[in-house]
C-alpha cells in the first residue's frame, strides 16, 4: 500500500517537486504548500498556480510522459461534457508538461464523499441525486446500447480466487459461485453504455452541498452505466458498519435515492444492478486494503448479500 507521507520527509518532498516546477518553466507563478501525499506512483502536493488553488502531480512511472498527457486530454473531455451543468464538474487541468510527468490541477473545494455518510448536517438524498446525475451528465448522448456479456466480466477473478485458501476466505468462494449462478439470466442483456470516471468513487469527488467535483481521472472509458453507479455505492458502504436497513449489502435509502435519480434517464435493470453489487464486493474483498473492522463490516454486508440472493 502507498505511503501517504512521512512527514520527516516533506520538506526534502517539497525542494525536489520545486525543482521540477521551475524546469518546467510556465508562464503562470507557482508556489508549493504542502505534500497531500507520497505514493509509489505519484508525488500530490497542495499549492498555488498563476492565483488559483491548485494541486500539483508528479508521475514516478516510466510511462510518467503518456500518463500525464492521458489526464490532461480525460480533464479536457471532462470539462467539455461537464460545462452545462453549473452542480457539476471535475477538476480542470492548468497546466502540465508531459516530458517531466508534471500535471497541474485545479484544487476541489467542499467534503470528499468518502467522509460524508456519518455527517448529520448533509443532504444524503441531494448527495446521492447529484452523484447519479454526474454520471448521466458526463455520458451525455453519447450512449449506445450494448449486449451484456457476464463471463468476460468474472473471467479476470478467476485467478485471484483460484489462489485463495477456500479456509481463510469463504466469503470470497462463495460470492464467486453465486455471481456465477447469476450469469444464465444475464448473458445477452441489453445495457446502456457510457463514457464515465474510470474509478468514480465517493474517495474521487468532492462536494460543497451545492456542486459535486470529481477528480483523479483515469481515461473516459466506456462502461455500462448501471456498474460504474454500483461500484460508486459499493465504495460507499462496503466498509462501514451496519446503521441502516439493508438491500444487497447496501443501506437500502441511499441506493434508492440514487437509482431513482438515474432511473429518470435510463432503464433500470435489478438483476444487473445485483450482480454488479456482488462483483464490485468481491473486486473489494480481493484487492482492497482494510482498516480498523472494515473488513469485518464487509463480511456483514457480503452475508447479507448471500442471504438475499438464497431467498
Amino acid at each position: 500500500m502507498s505511503v501517504w507521507l512521512d512527514p520527516s520527509k516533506e520538506f526534502d518532498l517539497l525542494a525536489d517537486l520545486r525543482s521540477l516546477v521551475a524546469k518546467a518553466d510556465f508562464a503562470d507563478p507557482s508556489k508549493l504548500i504542502a505534500i497531500l501525499k507520497d505514493g509509489e506512483d505519484a508525488l500530490v502536493a497542495f499549492g498555488i498556480f498563476g492565483g488559483t488553488k491548485a494541486v500539483f502531480k508528479a508521475y514516478h512511472t516510466e510511462d510518467a510522459a503518456v500518463q500525464v498527457q492521458s489526464a490532461a486530454d480525460a480533464l479536457a473531455e471532462y470539462t467539455a461534457r461537464l460545462r452545462d451543468h453549473k452542480d457539476l464538474g471535475i477538476v480542470p487541468a492548468l497546466a502540465s508538461a508531459p516530458e517531466l510527468g508534471l500535471l497541474i490541477m485545479e484544487f476541489a473545494e467542499g467534503t470528499q464523499v468518502s467522509r460524508t455518510p456519518e455527517r448529520l448536517d448533509i443532504d444524503q438524498t441531494a448527495l446521492m441525486q447529484r452523484a447519479a446525475r454526474w454520471l448521466i451528465a458526463c455520458a451525455g448522448t453519447d450512449t449506445i446500447e450494448r449486449a451484456f456479456a457476464p463471463n468476460k466480466t468474472l473471467r479476470k477473478l478467476e485467478d485471484p480466487i483460484a489462489q485463495l485458501d477456500p479456509q481463510a476466505s469463504p466469503e470470497c468462494i462463495e460470492l464467486f459461485n453465486c455471481l456465477k449462478k447469476q450469469r444464465p439470466e444475464l448473458r445477452g442483456q441489453p445495457l446502456i453504455w457510457g463514457p464515465t470516471h474510470g474509478d468514480f468513487a465517493p474517495v474521487n469527488l468532492m462536494d460543497d452541498g451545492e456542486r459535486l467535483i470529481a477528480f483523479d481521472v483515469q481515461g473516459v472509458p466506456r462502461l455500462p452505466l448501471l456498474k460504474a453507479a454500483t461500484n460508486f455505492l459499493v465504495a460507499r458502504d462496503l466498509k462501514r458498519s451496519v446503521q441502516h436497513d439493508l438491500r444487497w449489502g447496501l443501506d437500502v435509502q441511499t441506493a434508492s435515492d440514487f437509482f431513482d435519480a438515474l432511473e429518470a434517464h435510463i432503464p433500470i435493470d435489478e438483476k444487473a444492478i445485483r450482480f454488479f453489487i456482488g462483483h464490485g464486493m468481491l473486486r473489494r474483498l480481493l484487492f482492497d486494503s482494510f482498516k480498523g473492522n472494515g473488513r469485518e463490516n464487509a463480511k456483514v454486508r457480503v452475508q447479507n448479500y448471500l442471504g438475499e440472493m438464497q431467498e
